[in-house]
């Protein structure tokens, strides 16, 4: 993803209608877990389901608010409704050792649909 970004350059982030960085960056397929490698940098995009588990496409009129921990993360760019979020992880000294969060980094919820 580090690269794909470098060589978009930058990303179309449309306040009219919803960017879709995943598409931009031509990211297809997802991993279920993932370690995050210091300096590298992510797209993190979050879903809506309904009760019975289907995705619910996403319009203008629906807004998500995330909770970044900016001791790991630094977010470079949100998308206008905020269900994709591109971040860099943050370079710390820690003597090569790995380093283990033991909390949440990363929350996403969804704040409001607008009527």
């Amino acid at each position: 993803m580090t690269e794909s970004f470098k060589s978009v350059g930058k990303l179309v982030n449309s306040k009219d209608s919803v960017s879709s960085f995943q598409t931009q960056l031509g990211v297809e397929k997802w991993s279920q877990s993932w370690i995050l490698v210091e300096g590298k940098t992510y797209l993190i995009k979050a879903y809506l389901f309904d009760k019975d588990h289907n995705q619910i496409l996403l319009g203008k009129n629906v807004e998500f608010s995330h909770f970044i921990d900016k001791k790991y993360l630094k977010l470079l760019e949100t998308n206008l409704i905020g269900n994709e979020l591109i971040v860099t992880v943050d370079k710390h000294d820690h003597s090569h050792e790995a380093v283990h969060a033991h909390k949440s980094i990363f929350k996403c919820n969804l704040k409001e649909i607008k009527t």
